[in-house]
Parts: structure tokens; sequence; C-alpha cells
């Protein structure tokens, strides 16, 4: 009977039919600042972005060719699916910031969520959804609580990011379909060289002023318009500022536009994660001790945003820690302020 059903069989079955073979790269002594489990289209290309702004990424996946090739390209992968309890076993959650789930959410998913709360893990999590009620479903996955009560949904949040790739994705259709360029293409009766370029996270020019911006004189192109959220901005003044994923409308000649996308797409070199996400902020920390003239005021009494150029972020006071801390707590001896300056009032 095998021999007749085993060539049907044999669709099912991996090239590699032992987790244990593709097990072969421990990893449970390093650390990484996100573990992405499934490296499909999705979380390939959540991968690549966080690797190219510093991060340390383990893939997950559950097809061996894929933990292979991710390893020939040299980064780090493991074997593993979602669905299988040994997970645990492999993966280095101690210093991990995230875990992402680039797939789909399903019960496997849910019960992943569950599980890594219930381990003690104390880092983010991230899972991707296709529908709302699957969005219900995750934020649910931490623990109990009824759906129509709001507050008991935020204590029982299991996870703290949603993704919806197919919404995200139609959002940045639409918005390409209705975008400055194709509006300009229109109105302009003769051929112009025109090109669209998408400002990533991380480019050198997130935040800036055209104004502060050498493009034209560096590559000879120009930014003729923006388009931003569905909203398209042609009278562009010397003082309009760029942000993560503007469309910018460059034109100029065939050369000037290479050379325009060149620099356009130039971004920031960071060792640290922290550093990549606001290069501008620093993070103190500042014992009060009982001399302490701020020893029985509060942060709105003692307005440290204006005299020190500081934010209080956090208070640990004893065994007690307390995050984003009210402006009216009385600040006591002995208590720790975790505060965010910016570099510029640094001494």
């Amino acid at each position: 009977i095998y021999e007749k059903i085993a060539p049907v069989l044999s669709i099912f079955e991996r090239k590699i039919p032992y987790a244990e073979q593709a097990r072969e790269q421990d990893v449970r002594d390093e650390t990484f600042d996100v573990i992405l489990l499934g490296l499909g289209s999705f979380g390939n290309n959540i991968a690549r972005r966080l690797i190219s702004r510093g991060r340390r990424v383990l893939g997950v996946d559950f097809d061996p060719q894929v933990v292979a090739r991710w390893r020939e390209n040299g980064y780090a992968a493991l074997y593993g699916d979602i669905e299988d309890p040994d997970l645990f076993e492999h993966l280095p959650l101690r210093d991990a910031g995230w875990v992402v789930s680039a797939m789909p959410i399903r019960e496997g998913s849910i019960t992943f969520i569950r599980r890594l709360r219930e381990a003690g893990y104390k880092g983010k999590v991230a899972a991707t959804v296709e529908t709302e009620g699957e969005e219900v479903l995750c934020r649910l996955a931490g623990g109990a609580g009824e759906a129509g009560d709001d507050a008991a949904l935020c204590r029982a949040a299991g996870a703290d990011l949603i993704l919806r790739p197919f919404e995200d994705a139609a959002d940045q259709a639409a918005d390409a379909l209705t975008a400055a360029s194709e509006l300009l293409q229109k109105q302009v009766p003769w051929p112009v060289s025109m090109e669209e370029v998408r400002l990533r996270p991380g480019s050198l020019l997130c935040g800036k002023r055209l104004k502060d911006i050498a493009l034209r004189s560096e590559t000879g192109a120009s930014i003729v318009a923006v388009s931003r959220a569905g909203r398209s901005y042609f009278d562009l003044t010397p003082d309009f500022q760029l942000f993560p994923w503007d469309h910018l409308v460059i034109a100029g000649e065939p050369d000037s536009l290479g050379r325009a996308r060149k620099y356009l797409s130039r971004t920031r070199t960071q060792d640290r994660a922290t550093d990549d996400i606001n290069p501008s902020l620093a993070l103190d920390m500042i014992e009060l001790k009982e001399d302490s003239a701020w020893i029985g005021k509060t942060p709105a009494e003692l307005d440290l945003r204006k005299t020190h150029g500081i934010s209080i972020i956090a208070l640990k006071r004893g065994d007690q820690n307390i995050t984003a801390p009210d402006s009216r707590i009385r600040l006591e001896s002995g208590d720790t302020l975790f505060v965010i300056r910016g570099r510029e009032a640094d001494g």
C-alpha cells in the first residue's frame, strides 16, 4: 500500500525532514536586538531594513531551504515552527528587545504570544494580522478581558505593535497612484525628465529643510514637488521640511537624476540601535541626594524641560518602578530619575 501512495505523500515531505538537521546553528548564547519569525517576502523585507539600520536580527523560519539561503548570505537564521512548543528552547530571548511575527496571525501565533508572556519575556512583541478580528484576538492574547472593556483590553494586551502588510501596501499604492509626479506629468506640455524617490527612515535628509539640502549644487537635480499621506505639495518654500516616507519628485537631466537618487538614498550608519532611533537624544540617570533642591517639589514646579532641557520618562523609588510619572508627583530623597535630553544640552 505504501509503495502505491508514496509518490502522493512525497509532496508533503520537506527536503530536510528533521528539524534537528536544520538546527545546526546554536544561537542561544548570542545577543540579538530583534527575533523575527517568518522569512517570507514580508519578513525578508523587514529583516533587511532592520539590518541596514544596524540592528542585530535573528531570522526564524520553518522552511529549511529558506534558513539555508539566509545563512549563505551571512545572516543569523534558525529553523523553527511558531507552533512548536520546543521553539523557546532555541531562542535567545533574554536580551532581545523585539520578537516579531511576520506571518499572518493564526491560532498558533496567538498561542506563541501568550507563551512568550507566560515565559516572562519582558521585551516587545509585534504581530502581523490581515483582518480586524485577528487584531482583537492578538491583543487579547496576553490575558483575560472583556471585548467591551477598554481598560481590560489594555491590561490584557499581548502584542505591542500590530503590522498590517496588505493594508499598508494598499495605502502606499494609492499614494503612488495619486502622487505629485503623476499630476506634474499631466500638466507639463512637453516631456520632462522627472523621477520619484521615496525618502526612507534613516535617510540623512529626514527632518531637514530644503534650504539645508545641497541637492542641486551637488547633483544638478532639484526637488520640484513632494507627496505625503495622499497630499501633494508643489509650492515648496526653503523652510519646507522632509519626513520619512515622503515621495520626492526630482527633475533634471538623466545623469543628474542618477546622482540625485544616490544622494537621497544616503543613510546614517550606527553601531547601536538606540543611536538610530534618535541620534539627537541622550538618556541620563539622576539620583536625588538628601541635599537636592528638587526634593519635595514636583516635575511641574521644577519645569525641567525649560530650565534644564530634560524630561523625566521614568522614576525608580525603592522597589517601585514608575513609567511616565505624573507631573504632580513629589520627588523624594533616594529617587532615581531617568531623563532624556538633547545632546545640545550637554554640560
